[in-house]
């Protein structure tokens, strides 16, 4: 199932996520979520559904790494 062809399509929302994460502009911010992207293409390229798993960990610990650094982010700059 997790090699299959209809895998792209359902990765398409993880990794729009994942891309809007790497384009904010927070120093240190993106390097999660670019691992998280090359692990999935790597699952992807060699048909390996375990290394698709552990992207899509890596996505959920991104995702969370990111919401928390824009939250510190915001909470500074209304503290100030």
């Amino acid at each position: 199932m997790l090699t299959g062809r209809a895998l792209p399509c359902l990765l398409g929302l993880p990794v729009f996520a994942l891309a809007v994460a790497i384009a904010l502009p927070i120093r240190f911010g993106n390097i999660v979520p670019v691992v998280a992207v090359c692990v999935m293409a790597i699952g992807l390229i060699e048909r390996d559904g375990l290394f698709v798993v552990v992207g899509i960990l890596l996505t959920l610990l991104a995702i969370f790494l990111t919401a928390a650094l824009v939250h510190g982010a915001v909470f500074l700059m209304c503290a100030t």
